[in-house]
């Protein structure tokens, strides 16, 4: 690689970042950021770690739709975290399509494992569900399917 120093010490502090867990380019360049390495050897290096395929963000979407999704999370919230953290719409969008998800069954089954398998019996019970899933990220849509598909 580069004999520079400084090159060096980014390179292994974002290798061993990486080592951790997988993130997203710009996580790593705001972690590196925060430990006080120049912008111009941040760029470098994040450059070659995507060349020797230790940095992707392909490979961190795939991932963290995963741990999300397996977390009960609905893609409203996984989408907008990604967003957070910088991964471009384009390769959301791949990989929300490769991992395509039945969310309105995903839904109900974060439905069941809070609130138990029986529906709800009263209006406010039902809101309480509705509202639940709605802040786990799920679209109006889906869990108004969720209730209309029970009766």
């Amino acid at each position: 690689m580069h004999t520079d120093q400084d090159i060096k010490k980014v390179f292994e502090s974002g290798l061993r970042s990486l080592a951790r867990r997988e993130h997203s380019t710009l996580e790593l360049a705001r972690k590196l950021r925060t430990k006080g390495f120049s912008q111009e050897h941040i760029s470098q290096v994040l450059q070659e770690l995507t060349m020797q395929g230790y940095l992707s963000d392909q490979r961190f979407t795939e991932n963290y739709i995963r741990y999300r999704l397996n977390s009960g999370w609905g893609p409203v919230i996984i989408v907008q975290e990604l967003l957070d953290k910088g991964v471009l719409q384009a390769l959301i969008d791949e990989q929300m399509v490769l991992l395509a998800e039945d969310w309105v069954l995903r839904a109900d089954q974060v439905r069941q494992k809070k609130f138990g398998s029986g529906l709800p019996k009263t209006f406010a019970e039902e809101v309480k569900q509705k509202r639940f899933l709605q802040y786990k990220g799920f679209t109006l849509d889906q869990i108004d399917r969720i209730f209309k598909s029970k009766f």
